[in-house]
């Protein structure tokens, strides 16, 4: 590979500069990594993009709103233009955008666990702005090392340093084979999946020893 990148939709102008941008600063390094253009999982629930790396899958929930993002412990999110408003258009929604990235994480690992017979992949979402966004919300939702947050919150340019920082609990590799099965079987369909190729991302498995542990998120 060792970069991949799947144009599954397309997005919009941000969305498209995501991709673009995310997918040439990976280039840099040297593990494979596979990133998705938007797209529906199973014709439902809409990502904005995903990342695919040796350790984990991370959902990209993307927000064009360069001014700053606030959310406290006990205060749900708000983002904010640069003379500190709320913005309308990200006001008063069913869902706020920490719970829409919460949900799609949750509902990608469901997919692996019914379409491939396993919670052993590690899914991360990510909650992204344009670069200069200035986040004031609880540290530990800054901590790119952090395996316990539900939702990190990173700017476009910070992607690469946080999938590269982010170590699951427990071992896992989703080699160039794995990545590439993973994409298609979103894309395409599992159906359109070889029984070997399904049996590939089933064996994906931590140590006997750690696999009680929880393996997405607390």
């Amino acid at each position: 590979m060792p970069v991949q990148s799947v144009r599954l939709q397309n997005g919009d102008s941000f969305e498209e500069s995501v991709f673009k941008e995310t997918s040439r600063a990976l280039r840099a390094l040297r593990e494979p990594y596979t990133v998705a253009s938007p797209f529906y999982l199973e014709g439902k629930r809409q990502y904005d993009g995903l990342i695919i790396g040796t350790r984990a899958v991370f959902t990209l929930e993307m927000k064009n709103a360069s001014g700053s993002v606030h959310m406290g412990p006990n205060t749900p999110l708000s983002i904010r233009d640069n003379l500190g408003h709320e913005i309308d258009a990200f006001k008063n929604r069913q869902e706020d955008a920490r719970t829409q990235a919460d949900m799609q994480w949750r509902k990608l690992s469901d997919y692996f666990k019914d379409n491939y017979g396993t919670d052993s992949i590690f899914v991360k979402a990510v909650l992204g702005c344009p670069n200069g966004t200035k986040f004031c919300v609880p540290p530990e939702h800054r901590d790119f090392s952090d395996y316990r947050v539900t939702v990190l919150f990173a700017t476009v340019g910070e992607l690469p340093k946080l999938v590269q920082t982010m170590e699951p609990p427990y071992p896992l590799v989703l080699d160039e084979k794995v990545q590439d099965i993973l994409i298609r079987g979103i894309r395409d369909g599992v159906y359109s999946l070889s029984e070997g190729e399904k049996k590939l991302v089933t064996d994906v498995m931590p140590p006997r020893e750690t696999a009680s542990t929880d393996r997405s998120q607390p």
